[in-house]
């Protein structure tokens, strides 16, 4: 069963799944716009339609946590470099985590579109005969705090609850102008709302962080 309720995105960690420099996006084809000159900062509020301001210059894009230094959680696998690790919630048991990489997506299109494709591909993991088609039905608009704030940035998450009881969510922000971006998990057993464990650390935990690469 796929549900809708509020959730805001967020992140287990400090990573993304932007390319380093040099690196080639995975996508099935390439952009054709020009690039424009890159502004000093992101914009306060990185809307889906903002997202466009980023193509031209080099940006740091990730997640800021400060998971390691709250006693609440507890590493369930560590973050060796290659872009999956997970916290666990004592409280709770819900499981945040961070897994994969951009697949072939067509990162020509609006950060919307975008940011559904490749809620698309996760799905598939979680719901068995999940299509692209249930994303664009059941996907909501959200937020997350930008770091160091005080904006926002716009994001896509859906979530459901699974035949034994458990909830799940996924959530991701899609940016065109850079082939790339960031996404988070959750899952949480019976009893548990992964919906509700996303808006939990977001009070105190976590933010989206977007600057001029050297510029902080």
């Amino acid at each position: 069963m796929i549900a809708l309720a509020f959730g805001i995105v967020v992140l287990s960690g400090c990573s993304a799944l932007i390319p380093t420099a040099g690196a080639s996006p995975s996508a099935s084809a390439t952009r054709t716009r020009s690039p424009s000159p890159a502004p000093a900062a992101a914009p306060a509020d990185l809307t889906f339609d903002a997202g466009e301001s980023l193509d031209g210059g080099d940006w740091q894009i990730g997640w800021v946590d400060v998971f390691q230094s709250d006693p609440g959680f507890t590493v369930t696998a560590p973050d060796e470099g290659k872009g999956s690790y997970s916290y666990a919630d004592a409280e709770t048991q819900c499981q945040l985590f961070y897994q994969g990489a951009v697949g072939d997506i067509d990162m020509s299109r609006d950060d919307r579109t975008i940011s559904d494709d490749f809620l698309a591909t996760v799905l598939t993991g979680t719901v068995a005969g999940a299509t692209r088609e249930d994303v664009t039905a059941h996907a909501f608009d959200d937020q997350v705090l930008q770091h160091p704030g005080p904006g926002t940035a716009d994001t896509r998450t859906i979530w459901g609850q699974s035949s034994d009881g458990r909830t799940w969510l996924h959530s991701a922000r899609m940016f065109g102008a850079r082939g790339g971006g960031v996404y988070i998990g959750i899952t949480c057993p019976s009893g548990q709302d992964a919906s509700a464990e996303l808006q939990k650390v977001m009070q105190d935990d976590v933010r989206l962080a977007v600057a001029p690469a050297g510029g902080g």
